[in-house]
């Protein structure tokens, strides 16, 4: 299997950041544990920037190419289904 570079994984986790500024979400947003998600990112730092200053989170969800949670990893484990992809940030 490919390693993926340090830098592109830190971008990715910058740009899901950023993304989940521009739409909204917070840390703690209502979801429904039902669904499942396509993708969830863990493992890394995953910048949000909600609020005045950086916040950090555990884990992102993604469902048809839209974040449906930003927050704990315990709680993204939850969205998990059959087909989730779980990729690791690598720090």
């Amino acid at each position: 299997m490919t390693q993926i570079p340090k830098k592109i994984l830190s971008l990715i986790a910058l740009t899901l950041g950023a993304f989940a500024l521009i739409v909204g979400i917070t840390k703690t947003p209502a979801f429904s544990a039902s669904v499942s998600a396509d993708t969830i990112y863990r493992g890394g730092d995953i910048l949000t920037m909600n609020g005045d200053a950086p916040t950090y989170a555990e884990a992102v969800a993604v469902k048809d190419g839209k974040i449906v949670f930003v927050g704990d990893e315990a709680t993204a484990l939850t969205m998990k289904g059959s087909s989730t992809q779980i990729k690791d940030l690598n720090g």
